[in-house]
């Protein structure tokens, strides 16, 4: 099948490269038992593919690939409108997961038939296996037993409504005053790959799993012992309040506007086509979980085998000097915890994905005020190399910081990888 594009709009492609691109596309397991929508990318692969391509109509389509009979009348059967926003849809899904390493970039623009590509460098994933995790802990974590109901300081779903709502009327205010901005440069080139398109970034915040009640205790909802009994999904750890608040703050500084949106209502179209802020840990609810958004760390838990009542760090590439798996505390009251922040770029030329995970809900919000301030940033950039106005780049960083009366204080940057490309 011949791959060349339209001259002046898309990427010229090798030849094979387009065949291969959807080939992997409808093999995955994302369009797995969607023979139309795979018969659909095919076809619309094929026009596009032609020399000179070939402009695709609605009838065309709907002959070719459902069917239909040659007067076949878009205004009263949908069918091809539908299905192309399914293939869209999917599209989306199949490279924020299983292609998020994928050279070639397939999409379907809103409004339009035609199939069109982009080329990307590869954000490989874990290039080695993660190393096996052992008892051993650091000697200022002894191994306890794990406790029946970890009291994690959680916020109702009432009180998360009126936080959020509070954070985004305090936001409206800040951006109103005239004078208002952020009082460091370090600060404003960290986040102005955020700030300086039209559509505010997602600020996705979500929730654990729980079961239990108040009367009996919480404790995170475990698959494997709990079977059946009913799951909550409606309460927010005051870690990931305070890191919203923290970053709907220094955006509104920034005279820039953001959208908080609860992670389970997080859809694929939005996902593509922002900025993303994810706060929260490994184990937030959140359709994107199982993205590959750190490539360089693994966050692991009890459930892994990991001792003690939180979890670690588990790192993928270690360098000279540096620990294969940072554990996190071990008994309660915690007294540290350890976080990543990652940034990286979306699937969208000229989108970017911001994420802050921490171990516990202290990582969380430690990693939230560290890229919220001045002198941490400065920090980082120096770490990063970033001088002279130089773009930012990709990066992953691993955060320490000790706990004090429930209070994340004194963060430390452990480690920083720059994922290679």
């Amino acid at each position: 099948m011949p791959s060349a594009p339209p001259p002046g709009e898309l990427p010229t492609l090798q030849e094979g490269e387009l065949p291969s691109a959807v080939h992997r596309i409808v093999h995955s397991s994302i369009f797995h038992g969607s023979e139309i929508l795979r018969h659909l990318l095919c076809y619309l692969a094929e026009r596009a593919a032609a020399v000179p391509p070939e402009a695709v109509k609605v009838r065309e389509i709907a002959v070719a690939v459902f069917g239909r009979s040659d007067d076949f009348d878009s205004q009263s059967d949908s069918i091809v409108r539908v299905h192309t926003g399914r293939l869209r849809s999917k599209l989306a899904e199949y490279y924020l997961g299983e292609g998020a390493a994928d050279p070639i970039v397939i999409a379907i623009p809103k409004g339009s038939y035609a199939l069109t590509w982009s080329r990307r460098q590869p954000f490989p994933g874990p290039s080695v296996e993660a190393p096996a995790l052992q008892p051993a802990l650091p000697p200022h974590s002894p191994v306890q037993p794990a406790a029946r109901f970890p009291r994690l300081r959680y916020v109702t779903p009432l009180a998360t409504v009126v936080l959020v709502a509070a954070i985004a009327a305090w936001a409206a205010v800040a951006r109103l005053q005239n004078g208002r901005s952020a009082e460091s440069a370090a600060l404003r080139w960290f986040w102005q790959p955020f700030v300086r398109n039209e559509q505010p970034p997602l600020l996705i915040f979500a929730n654990l799993e729980l079961v239990g009640s108040l009367d009996e205790g919480l404790r995170e909802y475990d698959p494997h012992t709990d079977g059946s009994r009913p799951v909550i999904r409606t309460y927010t750890t005051t870690g990931e309040v305070m890191g919203v608040y923290d970053i709907t703050r220094l955006l509104a500084s920034l005279h820039q506007s953001v959208r908080a949106k609860h992670g389970s209502l997080l859809t694929w179209d939005e996902a593509k086509d922002s900025n993303l802020i994810f706060v929260g840990g490994p184990l937030a609810d959140t359709p994107l979980r199982q993205a590959p958004t750190f490539t360089e760390f693994q966050f692991r838990n009890r459930r892994d085998g990991v001792p003690g009542q939180s979890g670690a760090v588990v790192n993928l590439h270690p360098q000279a000097g540096e620990e294969p798996v940072y554990y996190g505390p071990s008994t309660r009251p915690f007294d540290f915890d350890y976080a990543v922040i990652g940034l990286r770029a979306s699937l969208n030329p000229g989108h970017w994905v911001l994420t802050l995970a921490g171990i516990t809900e202290y990582g969380t919000e430690a990693a939230a005020d560290f890229v919220t301030r001045e002198e941490s940033i400065k920090d980082l950039l120096a770490k990063l190399g970033v001088r002279d106005g130089s773009p930012v780049p990709a990066f992953e960083a691993l955060l320490y910081t000790r706990v004090t009366g429930g209070v994340p204080i004194g963060q430390r940057l452990t480690l920083v990888h720059r994922p290679k490309l």
